[in-house]
C-alpha cells in the first residue's frame, strides 16, 4: 500500500481522541496539537474544547485491513450515501441516508425534531445538550435518545432544525454529510359530494391527495347544521367529527346517521399529520323528507291508505298526527292506533269506530270533494312518521269511495214533550248552520192512515252519523198528537206508525244521489196520557134544567178533543147517555155544562168527562133531584 499524501484535517479534539485511541485503526503518525507535536499516547484527550484543532498527519501508511475496517464501519453503521428521504411526521431530511421522524426535543426552550435511521443499526440525528460543550446537533450511532454511542458527525449549531453546514466528521476520511431540512406541511384533502342521501343518513367522504411530507395519522369528515355553521371544522360550533378507520392518503367515505330529515347540512373532509389539520371545501347537502303524496278513504270499511315517498317499510305511523278536512272545511283529528308501514310507499290505517263515525259525516260524497265543493285534504303534523321524525306535510288530496246513502231506520216520539228522535245510518253534514236535516221533508203517518208533514219545526245540525233529534213546534206537536194516539207502534185503530223522508231530506248528501226514504221507518210512541177531571155539585136546579160543573186538572197527552158532563137516572153515566160536549180543550180549569130536558121530581146521576186519543176519563159521580 502506498503512503498517503500529507493532509490537514479539521476535527474536534475529543472526537479525534475517540477515534484515535479507540483502537479502530492502527497507524503511526505525528500529531501537532496547538503547534506542539503530540504522540497518541500523550494526547490530552481529557482536555476537550469546543474549538476545532489542526492535526498534521504525516508519513503514515494505511494497511489494507485498515481500509477494509473503515468501509465496514461506515456501511455497517447504516449510511447509504446520496439518498434523500421523506421523514414521517415533521420534515423532509437528507442526511446521507433515510431517517425516521421521532418527535421533537426541547433542550434549550425551542422544540427541535430528531430522527432515526432504520436497521441494520440505529443512527440518530439529534439535538442534545453535551455536558462538556453545551447544545449541539449530532449524527451518531445510538440505541436510545441521549444514550452513549459513537458520534459520526457533529456541529455546535444551535439552530432549531438540523443545519445544512458546519458539520464535522469525527472519523478522518469520512465524506462531509449532506444535511438539509424542509418542514412538512398539513395534508392536502378534497371534500367529496354527499351520496346515498336518505331521510336520516348520508355517505360523506373525501380524498387525501398529498400527505404534506408526513404520515397522515387521521382523516375523516366533519359536519354541522347549515344554519349553525356553514364551514365546519373540528371544535367548531355545532360540529360533529367522524374519523375514518385508518389514516393515510387516498379516497375514503363514512356513513353518517341520526340526521334530521328535510334538513340542510354542510360537511368537510379533513386530514391530520404532525404539521397540522387541513380541510377540503365545505359542501352542503339536504336530507330527504318523508312525504305523503295522496290518500284514499273507503267510507264503508273505514280504511285510510296513505301513499308516501322516502318511507321505509316498517316505519311507525301515528294517526293522531293526521287531520282530515271535509264538508265546509270541517276538520277531524284521528284517534286510531299507530300502524306499521307496509312498504316504502304505503301505510294503511283502519279507523276505529269513533273516528269512522266522525269522518263519515264530513266525507259526504264520493270523489275528491264534498257536497258543498270543499276539496278533501289530509294534513300530517310533525313526527307523523315516528321512525324518521318526519316534518309536517300539510296538503294532500283524499279520494273517497263507498259513501253510504243516508237512511232512516226508525224513530221514537214522546207525545208529552213533542221530542222526535230519528235513528239511521250515513247521516251527513252540510256546510252552514242548522241545515243538515230539512225537517219540512218529513211526514208522519198515524191513526187511520192519516198523514202530517212537519211545517215549522226548525231544521237541525247533526252531531252523529246515526241519529238526530227534533223538538216539534206547538203546531206540529198538536197535529202529530192527533195521529199518534196510543203508546207503542200503532194507533188506536191499528195503523202502524211511520216516518217518511222525502228526497233531499238529508242536506249533506250528494245531490246526485237519491236519498228518499219513504217506508219501513216505524215510530215507537210514548208519553201519551189520559186527561184528568173532577165533578162538582150541580147548580141552578129547576124542574127541567140544571147546571153541571167540572174541572180539567190535567190535559193529558194529547189534549182532550172533548170534555163536559154526562148524566143518567141510573148510576155510572157515560158519554153514551145524555151529555153536554164542550169540544176540544187546550187548557185546564173549571167548566160548566147546561143540562136540559130533565123530568121534574127525578133523581139524576152526573159525572164530568174528558176525552183524548188515549180514551175518555170521568170524574166522581154526584146526584141531584129536580
Amino acid at each position: 500500500m502506498k503512503s498517503a499524501t500529507t493532509s490537514i484535517v479539521s476535527i474536534e479534539k475529543q472526537k479525534l481522541c475517540n477515534f484515535y485511541t479507540g483502537g479502530d485503526l492502527n497507524f503511526n503518525s505525528t500529531l501537532l496539537y496547538k503547534g506542539v507535536q503530540q504522540d497518541k499516547n500523550t494526547l490530552a484527550c481529557n482536555d476537550r474544547t469546543n474549538s476545532s484543532i489542526s492535526y498534521f498527519i504525516k508519513d503514515y501508511s494505511l494497511k489494507l485491513n485498515i481500509i477494509l475496517i473503515i468501509f465496514f464501519y461506515l456501511f455497517s453503521s447504516g449510511f447509504v450515501f446520496g439518498q434523500s428521504a421523506t421523514v414521517s411526521g415533521g420534515a423532509t431530511a437528507t442526511v446521507n441516508g433515510t431517517y425516521t421522524y421521532l418527535g421533537t426535543t426541547n433542550v434549550d426552550g425551542t422544540p427541535r425534531p430528531y430522527f432515526d435511521l432504520p436497521s441494520p443499526s440505529t443512527m440518530r440525528l439529534e439535538y442534545r445538550n453535551n455536558p462538556s460543550y453545551g447544545n449541539e446537533w449530532d449524527i451518531w450511532e445510538s440505541t436510545a435518545r441521549g444514550g452513549s454511542g459513537t458520534v459520526r458527525y457533529y456541529t455546535a449549531s444551535t439552530s432549531a432544525t438540523p443545519p445544512a453546514t458546519g458539520w464535522v466528521a469525527d472519523v478522518a476520511g469520512l465524506p462531509a454529510p449532506t444535511v438539509s431540512y424542509v418542514a412538512s406541511s398539513a395534508p392536502t384533502v378534497t371534500t367529496a359530494a354527499a351520496s346515498s342521501i336518505l331521510t336520516t343518513s348520508a355517505t360523506l367522504g373525501g380524498n387525501v391527495t398529498a400527505d404534506g411530507g408526513a404520515t397522515v395519522t387521521e382523516r375523516g369528515v366533519v359536519y354541522s347544521l347549515s344554519s349553525a355553521n356553514n364551514n365546519p371544522q373540528i371544535g367548531g360550533t355545532g360540529v360533529t367529527k367522524i374519523a375514518y378507520s385508518t389514516g393515510g392518503t387516498g379516497s375514503f367515505n363514512q356513513s353518517i346517521s341520526s340526521l334530521s330529515q328535510g334538513t340542510s347540512y354542510h360537511h368537510n373532509a379533513y386530514a391530520t399529520n404532525t404539521a397540522g389539520t387541513s380541510y377540503g371545501s365545505a359542501i352542503s347537502f339536504t336530507t330527504l323528507t318523508t312525504t305523503i303524496t295522496s290518500s284514499t278513504y273507503n267510507a264503508s270499511t273505514g280504511s285510510l291508505v296513505l301513499t308516501c315517498t322516502n318511507m321505509t317499510s316498517g316505519d311507525t305511523v301515528d294517526p293522531s298526527k293526521i287531520t282530515l278536512t271535509g264538508e265546509g272545511g270541517s276538520t277531524y283529528i284521528l284517534t286510531s292506533s299507530s300502524v306499521t308501514a307496509s312498504s316504502s310507499t304505503s301505510a294503511s290505517i283502519t279507523l276505529n269506530a269513533t273516528d269512522k263515525a266522525a269522518v263519515n259525516q264530513i266525507i259526504n260524497k264520493n270523489g275528491t270533494s264534498s257536497t258543498s265543493g270543499t276539496t278533501y285534504n289530509l294534513a300530517a303534523a310533525i313526527n307523523w312518521d315516528v321512525t324518521t321524525g318526519s316534518t309536517a306535510d300539510a296538503t294532500n288530496p283524499i279520494t273517497v269511495s263507498n259513501v253510504a246513502v243516508p237512511t232512516i231506520t226508525s224513530a221514537t216520539y214522546n207525545a208529552s214533550t213533542g221530542v222526535l228522535v230519528l235513528t239511521g245510518t250515513g247521516f251527513l253534514k252540510l256546510s252552514g248552520a242548522a241545515n243538515d236535516i230539512d225537517v219540512s221533508k218529513l211526514t208522519i203517518t198515524g191513526e187511520g192512515g192519516a198523514t202530517y208533514t212537519l211545517t215549522d219545526t226548525p231544521n237541525v245540525e247533526i252531531t252523529s252519523g246515526t241519529s238526530f233529534t227534533l223538538t216539534l213546534s206547538a203546531t206540529d206537536k198538536a197535529a202529530t198528537n192527533q195521529l199518534i194516539n196510543k203508546n207503542g207502534t200503532s194507533s188506536t185503530s191499528g195503523t202502524t206508525y211511520n216516518l217518511a223522508g222525502a228526497e233531499d231530506w238529508s242536506g249533506g248528501a250528494d245531490a246526485a244521489v237519491v236519498v228518499a226514504d219513504l217506508t219501513g221507518n216505524g215510530i215507537t210512541a210514548s208519553g201519551l196520557a189520559n186527561p184528568t177531571v173532577t165533578t162538582q155539585a150541580a147548580t141552578s136546579i129547576s124542574v127541567t134544567t140544571a147546571t153541571g160543573n167540572g174541572n180539567i186538572t190535567s190535559l193529558g197527552a194529547p189534549n182532550p178533543t172533548a170534555y163536559g158532563v154526562c148524566w143518567n137516572t141510573s148510576t155510572g153515566p157515560t158519554t153514551s147517555n145524555s151529555k153536554v160536549d164542550n169540544g176540544a180543550a187546550s187548557s185546564t180549569g173549571a167548566f160548566t155544562a147546561s143540562m136540559t130536558s130533565l123530568t121534574g121530581g127525578t133523581l139524576y146521576y152526573v159525572r164530568a168527562f174528558a176525552t183524548n186519543s188515549t180514551g175518555t176519563v170521568y170524574g166522581t159521580e154526584v146526584t141531584f133531584t129536580t
